[in-house]
């Protein structure tokens, strides 16, 4: 979160889009991210396998 808020509030890179990529599922953290300026939240995956497959999604949804 706090270098979230530093990205968010430097104006030379507040444009970068930010996608949070974390093991909490929990509603408020998902609120927080948002607030403070997240493109974007993803709960990993468990298996990595599935961690990779996501990767190449977010990659493509992004920077594609």
């Amino acid at each position: 979160m706090e270098v979230l808020k530093r990205i968010k509030q430097d104006a030379r890179i507040a444009h970068i889009p930010v996608v949070i990529l974390t093991s909490s599922d929990d509603a408020a953290d998902v609120r927080a991210c948002h607030s403070a300026g997240a493109n974007g939240y993803v709960v990993k995956p468990g298996r990595l396998e599935d961690l990779v497959t996501l990767c190449l999604h977010i990659w493509k949804f992004w920077l594609e």
